[in-house]
């Protein structure tokens, strides 16, 4: 399916909208309170939440990388190519990161494990990475469909 350029942009904001209400619901069930009695529900719980983030974050990455993103870098703004390779980049090491937190929190045995401030700590810095990330792509969204062009007198 072709997008248009101003589709592109739009369905690309979207997504990040998307992946914040993601990025909050992550954030609150990280500061949850975690009773021991009910721990193994909170894991599965957050386990999935993890695991429907890193869903929509895959999904995100299809949109920036096979929606249409490169090739309108390449064929409107080819100066901007190397920029966007460098935020494809960024899309295997967020993805592995977070399969790293996946993989420690299967492996968290009790609510008092110390394991739980070390995935809290890594999914901040999944987030500030991304975060980061989004402002590039929406940067190189600026300009490479809305370039400004001086004309002559």
């Amino acid at each position: 399916m072709y997008q248009t350029e101003a589709g592109i942009a739009q369905r690309i904001e979207e997504d990040h909208t998307l992946l914040h209400k993601h990025i909050a619901s992550l954030i609150a069930e990280m500061n949850r309170t975690i009773e021991p009695e009910s721990f193994s529900h909170w894991k599965l719980d957050f386990l999935w939440e993890l695991r429907d983030f890193h869903n929509q974050l895959l999904k995100h990455f299809d949109l920036e990388e096979e929606g249409g993103l490169r090739e309108d870098v390449t064929r409107l703004a080819p100066q901007f190519v190397f920029r966007y390779e460098m935020l494809e980049e960024d899309h295997g090491k967020i993805v592995a990161d977070l399969n790293h937190v996946l993989d420690v929190v299967k492996g968290i045995d009790a609510p008092d494990s110390p394991r739980i401030e070390r995935v809290n700590n890594r999914i901040n810095d999944v987030i500030k990475l991304l975060q980061a990330h989004e402002r590039d792509v929406d940067s190189l969204l600026q300009e490479v469909y809305c370039q400004e062009y001086g004309r002559g007198n």
